[in-house]
C-alpha cells in the first residue's frame, strides 16, 4: 500500500467518517427521520475530522527501527498468554456447561448477571495481542496468527463480541500499515467477527431486534450499527446532565470526581429490556451538554493527529495507534475513548518496542 493511500484509507479521519456514516444511513433506512441529533452525531465527526486534519498536515514517513526484544520479556508475555488460555477454557467448562441451559447462554447469564470472575483474562489477552503484533514486525505469520487465536479466546469465554472486535481491528490495522496483511485477510477477518456475532447472538437468544419504525424485525447487526442515534434521542437527549467526569475521562475521571465533592449522579437510560447503546455521544453530552461533543471531538483531533504523527517513525506508537483505532470503529457504539484497556496496552506494548537489558 502506497503512502498516499496508506495516509488516507488508514487515516483515523476516513475510518470514523467510514463508520459514522454507516451508522447514520442505517438509521434514516431503518429507525429515524432526520433531526437536530443527526446534525450532533455527524457534527462531532466532522469536527474531530478538522482539527485531526489542521494537526497532522506536513506529516512525514520514516523508516522504522525494528527492535528485538529481550527473551525474558517474550517468554515472560508467552507465560501470560498460555495461562490466559487454560483460564478461558477452565471459565467455557465451569460456567458454559453450568447447567443444562443453552451452552452459550450459560456463559452469559454467568458473568452479566452473576458478574462471575473473569479472573483477569481480557488483561491477559493483550500480552497475546502485543505478542502476535511483535511477530508479525518479524514476519513469523504463523506464529503471529496462533497468538492472535490466543487473544479471541478469552473473548469467547467471556462472551465479549466488544473484545474480540478490539483484537481484530488492532491485528488487522497494524498490518496493514506495515503492509504484512493483505486486503482479502481482511474481509475473512471481518467475516470471521460477524459468523462469531452470529452465533453468540443465536446462543443468547439476541439475533433479532422489534425496533424498526415499522415494527418488523431487525438483524441485530443493524441494530447495533444504526439503533444508537435513535436510542440516543429517546433516552438520553434533553435529560439531566450528570457529574461523572469518569465516564467521559475514566480513571482520570474519578481523580476529577474526588475533586469536585459532587455526588455522581449517573442517569439511568433506557429502562430494563430496552436497546441501551447511544452511540459516542452519550458520554459527553451528559457530563457537557452538546457543546462537549464538539469539544471533545475536537481536542480528539488533535490527539489523533499526534498518533498518526508519531506513528509515521515509530513502532511503539503504531502499536498505540493500532489499538486507539478500535474506538474509532466503536462511534456508533458508545464513548470507548476513556478505558482503561489503553493504560494497560501503553504499559504492555512498551517493552516489545525496546530493548531491555537485565544483568
Amino acid at each position: 500500500m502506497k503512502y498516499f493511500s496508506k495516509r488516507v484509507i488508514l487515516s483515523p479521519a476516513a475510518i470514523i467518517l467510514v463508520v459514522a456514516s454507516l451508522s447514520l444511513v442505517l438509521n434514516l433506512i431503518f429507525f429515524d427521520d432526520i433531526n437536530a441529533v443527526h446534525f450532533y452525531f455527524m457534527g462531532g465527526v466532522f469536527t474531530f475530522i478538522l482539527f485531526y486534519f489542521i494537526f497532522s498536515i506536513g506529516v512525514k514517513r520514516n523508516n522504522y527501527q525494528y527492535v528485538q526484544a529481550n527473551k525474558i520479556v517474550l517468554n515472560i508475555y508467552f507465560l501470560f498468554s498460555v495461562s490466559s488460555i487454560f483460564i478461558s477454557f477452565y471459565i467455557l467448562y465451569s460456567k458454559g456447561f453450568s447447567n443444562s441451559g443453552n451452552f452459550l447462554n450459560n456463559l452469559r447469564y454467568a458473568h452479566v448477571i452473576e458478574e462471575s470472575s473473569s479472573f483477569g483474562i481480557g488483561g491477559l489477552s493483550l500480552f497475546s495481542i502485543g505478542l502476535s503484533l511483535y511477530y508479525l514486525t518479524r514476519e513469523r505469520f504463523r506464529i503471529s496468527f496462533i497468538l492472535l487465536l490466543f487473544s479471541i479466546i478469552p473473548s469467547i469465554a467471556l462472551v465479549e463480541r466488544t473484545s474480540l472486535l478490539m483484537n481484530l481491528t488492532i491485528y488487522f490495522f497494524f498490518g496493514l500499515w506495515l503492509n504484512l496483511i493483505r486486503i482479502k485477510y481482511v474481509f475473512f477477518g471481518v467475516l470471521s467477527f460477524i459468523v462469531l456475532s452470529l452465533l453468540v447472538a443465536i446462543g443468547t437468544n439476541r439475533i433479532s431486534s422489534d425496533v424498526d419504525s415499522t415494527g418488523r424485525d431487525v438483524s441485530f447487526l443493524i441494530s447495533y450499527i444504526g439503533y444508537g442515534i435513535t436510542s440516543f434521542s429517546r433516552w438520553i437527549y434533553l435529560t439531566t446532565e450528570s457529574n461523572c467526569y469518569s465516564t467521559v475521562f475514566g480513571v482520570f475521571g474519578n481523580v476529577l470526581d474526588n475533586i469536585s465533592g459532587l455526588y455522581c449522579n449517573d442517569l439511568d437510560g433506557a429502562t430494563i429490556g430496552e436497546f441501551n447503546v447511544y452511540t459516542y455521544m452519550h458520554a459527553p453530552y451528559i457530563v457537557f451538554g452538546v457543546k462537549g461533543i464538539f469539544i471533545l471531538m475536537a481536542l480528539l483531533g488533535v490527539f489523533y493527529a499526534f498518533l498518526f504523527r508519531k506513528a509515521m517513525s515509530s513502532i511503539y506508537y503504531l502499536y498505540l495507534l493500532s489499538i486507539f483505532i478500535y474506538p474509532l470503529v466503536m462511534v456508533f457504539y458508545a464513548w470507548q475513548f476513556s478505558l482503561n484497556t489503553y493504560l494497560y496496552a501503553a504499559i504492555i506494548f512498551f517493552p516489545l518496542s525496546h530493548r531491555f537489558k537485565f544483568k
